[in-house]
């Protein structure tokens, strides 16, 4: 059966609250994150998460794989070591290498979709 998803259906997506971050992720000041599997097991390629936070974010050092994804509702900074901040809000996608390191920050409350890729 094939789901279908859109930017209502996405918002009204019950997230559960995610105190615990991967290996290669640390909180960026005190981010209240939620966040939902729709496919996959959340660790591995080929995993589909919706991910949230009102505030604070994320510091990514390493990803053990490439992620693709698009903002739903927000906008968060995007920043990469050694580069410039990128701002995202709805209907951005965004795509981080594997071993990318670097940070996403929400500016406002912001919720995102995003890909585990190989």
């Amino acid at each position: 059966m094939i789901t279908i998803y859109n930017s209502e259906s996405l918002m009204s997506v019950e997230l559960e609250r995610e105190d615990q971050m991967p290996p290669f992720a640390s909180p960026l000041g005190d981010p209240n994150i939620g966040l939902k599997l729709l496919a996959g097991d959340g660790m591995r390629p080929g995993s589909c998460l919706v991910w949230a936070t009102d505030r604070g974010g994320v510091r990514y050092d390493g990803l053990p794989g490439a992620e693709s994804g698009f903002i739903v509702i927000g906008r968060a900074r995007i920043t990469g070591d050694g580069e410039e901040p990128i701002e995202v809000g709805p209907g951005d996608g965004f795509m981080f290498p594997a071993g990318w390191s670097g940070t996403f920050e929400a500016l406002e409350p912001v919720r995102k979709v995003f890909y585990l890729l190989a």
